[in-house]
């Protein structure tokens, strides 16, 4: 009974996570920090110029309505070959270059398990892969690849690894001349990004810039006084009542989620070390897989899949 209430802790925290990322202050602000074609744009120009779509909530996640986020393109895409897909967030915007602008596509993940049975990467390309052949038809026909617009897919994981803690990484297409010199035009090939951001275990007053936000959003409890100070002051974002609540229950569940998980491994296994979980959790811990660990405490599938990894009979 209570691994069902932690079930559905767990999908209302992954629910309001998609929610308060799809605020276009919050998406700017990760475009700013990330995305390179915006490292020299504001806040202000990417919320107001550059993310393209009507401030609505694409896909309903909720039943409290939303004045400020993204609609953009549709969430879901239907492939009879490549069947059903949903993304947390997903749309369009422009971007500076030279004298003009060039477009984009992108798309957010919040993943809350970085090792969810699977290469996160491998993941994250298949969406790239998606968003880039999903074009034909709808931004380009017959044979004019020209008009292909450039994807980005970005996941947010705020519970990694310590070995991970506090790292964005980006991966993207680069020429390598494997016989003589000649350059092709970067923007010829250099159509797929995929950044990864996690966070860590730091309170928010130890961290500055995106690391700050995101540790704001989605790692810790504040006041909701403190959460729109440091949120208007320090990133340019004025939440909504709605998004502001949704913040703040994020840091509770969040908290609570973490704990318990450790609580409950803990008590299950370490006290006792004839106890199968407890050998588990011990050997994951010694390994430094504090994520699994504690996964492993809530989630039964996984922790089978575990004992058979590390052969814990």
């Amino acid at each position: 009974m209570e691994e069902n209430v932690r079930s559905e802790e767990i999908k209302r925290y992954d629910a309001l996570c998609k929610k308060i990322l799809s605020e276009k202050g919050i998406l700017a602000n990760i475009m700013a920090a990330c995305v390179p074609e915006y490292r020299s744009s504001s806040i202000s120009e990417i919320v107001n110029h550059y993310i393209e779509g009507t401030p609505e909530l694409g896909v309903p996640i909720l039943e409290m309505p939303i004045t400020t986020q993204i609609s953009g393109d549709t969430t879901e895409e239907v492939s009879e070959n490549e069947g059903r897909k949903t993304y947390d967030i997903r749309f369009s915007a422009i971007a500076p270059k030279g004298s003009g602008y060039i477009q984009l596509l992108l798309n957010i993940e919040a993943q809350n398990n970085i090792y969810p049975g699977y290469p996160l990467l491998k993941r994250a390309s298949f969406h790239c892969g998606r968003m880039i052949s999903s074009q034909y038809g709808s931004i380009f026909t017959k044979s004019h690849y020209e008009l292909l617009r450039k994807v980005y897919s970005i996941w947010i994981c705020p519970f990694p690894p310590k070995k991970e803690e506090y790292t964005i990484n980006l991966y993207k297409i680069k020429e390598q001349h494997l016989l003589g010199s000649y350059e092709a035009k970067h923007e010829h090939y250099d159509n797929i990004g995929i950044i990864v951001i996690c966070l860590g275990n730091k309170r928010a007053s130890e961290l500055t810039g995106l690391m700050r936000l995101l540790t704001v959003l989605f790692r810790e409890v504040l006041p909701a006084k403190e959460i729109n100070a440091i949120l208007r002051d320090e990133y340019s974002i004025e939440l909504t009542p709605d998004i502001e609540k949704g913040v703040i229950e994020v840091g509770s569940l969040g908290e609570g989620l973490m704990a318990y998980a450790e609580n409950r491994g803990y008590e299950r296994g370490l006290s006792s070390g004839e106890d199968r979980l407890g050998k588990l959790i011990d050997t994951l811990l010694i390994n430094g897989k504090n994520q699994d660990a504690r996964l492993a405490a809530i989630d039964k599938a996984k922790r089978q899949e575990l004992y058979k990894k590390y052969n814990i009979n």
